[in-house]
């Protein structure tokens, strides 16, 4: 296998945006960048578009999305993917604010391109996972790996 060198596609301050946990997808006109802003206190979870169907074309400015963490707790990490129909779930993991500690885990669904998402809590009331993901299948299933 051969890779191709590196080229960025957004980029930030040092201590100000940081793009940590990022997912990318397209949407058949432009990709849409998820990604949590670790330098920022809140640790918010922002969404960026490009601006063409190019994926190495600019991309908009941050927004934080919704969903917002549950009371006391912040996002630590996130994974989403656009499903066949167009519309894009997530596995989201929070956490005490404590930087790489493990936390609680959340399916999101966004049904406008990851401007706005709904979250429920799944797999109990343990907070001991850490960096979950989703997979994909071919047939419109998914399965959940997570870690703890």
């Amino acid at each position: 296998m051969l890779w191709s060198t590196p080229v960025a596609l957004v980029t930030g301050a040092t201590g100000t945006q940081s793009f940590a946990s990022q997912s990318i997808w397209y949407n058949g006109a432009t990709w849409t960048l998820m990604s949590h802003n670790a330098d920022n206190a809140a640790w918010p979870v922002e969404r960026r578009t490009s601006t063409t169907s190019d994926i190495y074309s600019a991309y908009s400015a941050g927004s934080t999305v919704t969903p917002t963490p549950a009371s006391g707790r912040k996002w630590w990490h996130s994974w989403a993917a656009r499903q066949i129909d167009g519309s894009v779930i997530a596995i989201f993991q929070d956490n005490n604010g404590t930087t790489g500690a493990s936390g609680r885990l959340y399916i999101g669904h966004s049904g406008d391109d990851g401007a706005t998402w709904s979250r429920r809590r799944i797999l109990g009331t343990g907070e001991d996972y850490y960096r979950s993901t989703l997979l994909l299948r071919r047939d419109g299933r998914a399965d959940l790996i997570a870690s703890v």
